[in-house]
């Protein structure tokens, strides 16, 4: 009759071997990590781009009729444009441009700045606008 061995047995008289496993279920963990890295966290691109103008002393209806109403009059020629969000406060007009997925946002941010540069109108003694 032979004598049958469990699994934990084995491990237990052949140490070296169970090390063995164990430096192996390492590895693996190891390599499993960085794969699982790139799997989770895909590329993605920014597709925002925002503009903020101060006016000193402006009201919130002053700020958007002389600044975000010309502003986004220039903006609607850029193309790809998904959505435009502005909002007015005392001194300060803060605008977001949403893109299209895929788009060449390094392309839309150079249209943007051209269309800022050609609006002509915007208050005298408020600063220039920050992208």
């Amino acid at each position: 009759m032979t004598k049958q061995y469990s699994l934990i047995a084995y491990f237990a008289k052949h140490y070296v071997a169970s090390n063995i496993l164990m430096a192996l279920i390492f590895m693996a963990g190891f390599f499993a990590i960085y794969s699982i890295h790139t799997q989770t966290l895909p590329k993605f691109s920014e597709r925002h781009i925002s503009i903020a103008v101060r006016w000193d002393g402006a009201s919130a209806t002053d700020v958007l009729q002389n600044i975000i109403l010309p502003i986004e009059v220039e903006l609607y020629s850029v193309e790809n444009i998904k959505k435009i969000t502005s909002r007015a406060r005392f001194g300060l007009a803060y605008i977001v441009i949403e893109f299209q997925p895929n788009t060449d946002i390094n392309k839309a941010y150079d249209d943007v700045i051209d269309n800022l540069n050609s609006v002509r109108n915007l208050p005298d003694d408020s600063k220039p606008p920050i992208v």
